[in-house]
């Protein structure tokens, strides 16, 4: 068994408003731009009551995302299977003002050692 959770640390480049997708649930996106040598920009998100989580970044913070990988299937209309994946955020904390970013931007956390 292996673990979903994983720290993403980068620049925030995006902050999106929050979207009501159905009566009982909402999700907020948000875009992490990664400082490795080849950086990435990740979609991430918050859902439910964890959306205004937002609310206290701006963009160009540095951050640190502790997120979930999400994914599921799905029946295509046109026949077949398709796949979602997410990265579903349950903490953000902004690195302090005199803090550096740590150049390995996307660490796995495994949770089920042996020992």
């Amino acid at each position: 068994m292996s673990s979903d959770a994983i720290n993403i640390t980068g620049e925030l480049i995006h902050i999106g408003k929050t979207q009501q997708v159905k009566d009982t649930f909402q999700k907020r996106s948000f875009v992490v731009k990664t400082q490795s040598e080849y950086p990435q920009e990740l979609e991430c998100q918050f859902t439910q009551d964890k959306c205004k989580e937002l609310d206290r970044f701006k963009v160009g913070d540095t951050v640190t995302a502790r997120v979930n990988l999400r994914g599921r299937g799905y029946n295509k209309r046109e026949g077949g299977m398709g796949w979602f994946t997410s990265l579903d955020c349950w903490k953000i904390d902004k690195l302090g003002e005199g803090a550096q970013a740590s150049k390995a931007t996307v660490i796995a956390e495994p949770t089920d050692l042996p020992f």
